[in-house]
């Protein structure tokens, strides 16, 4: 699993705990590496195969619109999307643009996921992902 996290700051922690649950980081985000990091993606996938995470809202938003580079990974592996959604109870849910959820310790967290697809548009994740999010 390679998991797709920004470069700034506030990545760092998500850096620290993905290594540490096994996953190979790739840096880089719509607004700093993203072309970059989709690049080694697309390589890594292709030679590799294997399954990579991406935030498809990006570091700023808005909240619940993907930005293009998921559909793009997807078009040039080959590799269909499968949208995530997470809820957890009890949580903190963070005063952000994202609305960032924290669990709290021993949160039952439920995931949803879509079917597999292969998106044209970018639109079409945001589609598939709000469909999910009551």
């Amino acid at each position: 699993m390679r998991v797709l996290i920004s470069q700034s700051r506030d990545g760092e922690s998500g850096v620290w705990a993905a290594e540490r649950l096994g996953y190979k980081v790739v840096r880089g985000s719509s607004s700093r590496g993203g072309v970059e990091a989709l690049r080694q993606l697309e390589l890594e996938l292709s030679g590799e195969g294997g399954w990579a995470a991406l935030v498809v809202d990006g570091p700023r938003g808005p909240r619940r619109v993907s930005k293009p580079g998921a559909a793009w990974l997807s078009q040039r592996t080959g590799l269909p999307v499968v949208a995530v959604s997470a809820r957890a109870q009890p949580a903190i849910r963070l005063n952000s643009w994202d609305r960032c959820v924290v669990p709290m310790p021993f949160s039952r967290v439920r995931l949803q996921l879509s079917a597999p697809f292969h998106p044209a548009q970018p639109e079409e994740i945001g589609d598939v992902l709000n469909a999910l999010v009551p």
